[in-house]
């Protein structure tokens, strides 16, 4: 039985005014439609609920509100247990927990054992979390994970939005110590979705296969101030690395290349790939005689994704390359502009500052920073 249960129609009488119970419910109170217990204090603590064995408080609600918890200076509901859930709130269609802060923590949940929070929603949003001036969501963890965030829907587990528009806001920031991943995106038809630009700043892109799968960068266009193939030293893989740069050039250029011998009569054909024509434009030819003093020359033109080569001695070894202008939908489409302004917002400014022996600051990263500070 209940140590007290109360009810009083006189609004300066108090339904219950003290409530001890060593077995049992320190208060146990009903109501069918309206409100099962209202407490108002303005000094001190409007409910405190204290058990040793059971719930310190059990508020259930058909339709309404289970709990509502109001407070001005200090916390609106404090709860608290030793072995199981300090709240254990549940909705079957709205709102299991709805918390405002306006100065300090909406939510606080700490677990020495557990789940900090466990928040699980058949069809809504499990957790929504606004801020107006600091962090929305934090989540810390000694030993586990801090967010595990899963949906079984077409939606996203966790969303991250920035409605502001300045450069140095983040929807999402991934902090970490060396050693770990600030962000680590795993498995998926994609590991990474990124829709808008990607800058790194301080670091470096590298993109590697596992076990011969992967490893490849598709792009667009690619802008780099060098561009580096790296691969296992063919003299010496175990201990050295082996570093070429590409070739570059202020045309979108195909080069092709190769070795033919010409016949008794001192001709040869080359033989092109079948996209060749269809690729190219603007051709240019090199030769080069191999083994003996020789002239070589080209015969015949490209035309129908070949040419000829003609020497002055029959079975002269030739060395030839054919370059070639793109002249594809996509290059017409998209000429390429070698000598461009800067953007007004980017002058002053360097993608390299100390190769100008300029300071950092002198970059588009301190550019960003400059307009943070302003």
């Amino acid at each position: 039985m209940p140590a007290l249960s109360g009810d009083s129609n006189d609004p300066a009488v108090p339904a219950v005014s003290a409530a001890h119970s060593t077995g049992g419910r320190g208060v146990a109170t009903s109501s069918a439609q309206g409100i099962a217990l209202e407490a108002t204090a303005t000094n001190d603590t409007a409910v405190f609920a204290h058990s040793d064995t059971g719930r310190g408080v059990d508020a259930r609600s058909a339709q309404g509100i289970a709990i509502q918890a109001t407070a001005t200076k200090d916390t609106a509901v404090f709860a608290q247990s030793d072995t199981g859930r300090g709240v254990d709130a549940r909705s079957a269609q709205g709102i299991a927990i709805q918390a405002v802060a306006t100065k300090d923590t909406a939510v606080f949940a700490q677990s020495d054992t557990g789940h900090g929070a466990d928040v699980r929603s058949a069809q809504g949003i499990a957790l929504e979390a606004t801020a107006t001036k600091d962090t929305a969501v934090f989540a810390h963890s000694e030993s586990g994970v801090g967010v595990d965030a899963r949906t079984n829907g077409f939606g996203a587990a966790i969303v991250g939005q920035c409605t502001a528009s300045f450069e140095t806001n983040d929807a999402v920031l991934g902090i970490c110590k060396l050693g770990g991943n600030a962000i680590h995106g795993k498995g998926g038809t994609n590991a990474g979705l990124f829709e808008g630009t990607v800058v790194i700043q301080g670091g470096s892109l590298q993109v590697s296969s596992v076990s011969g799968v992967g490893g490849e960068i598709s792009a667009t266009s690619i802008f780099a101030a060098n561009k580096h193939f790296v691969i296992d030293h063919p003299c010496d893989p175990a201990n050295r690395y082996l570093y070429h740069s590409s070739v570059e050039s202020p045309e979108m250029m195909n080069v092709y290349n190769g070795n033919i011998t010409t016949n008794l009569d001192g001709e040869a054909t080359v033989i092109l790939p079948d996209y060749f024509e269809a690729l190219n434009c603007d051709y240019r030819y090199q030769l080069t005689v191999i083994g003996q003093f020789a002239h070589a020359m080209v015969a015949t033109e490209i035309s129908d994704n070949r040419f000829t080569i003609k020497t002055d001695r029959p079975h002269v070894r030739v060395s030839w390359q054919v370059s070639g202008i793109r002249r594809d939908a996509y290059a017409k489409a998209h000429p390429m502009i070698v000598d461009q302004e800067k953007p007004s917002a980017e002058k002053g400014f360097f993608l390299h500052p100390q190769a100008h022996g300029q300071p950092e600051d002198k970059g588009l990263a301190g550019r960003k920073r400059l307009k943070e500070v302003a």
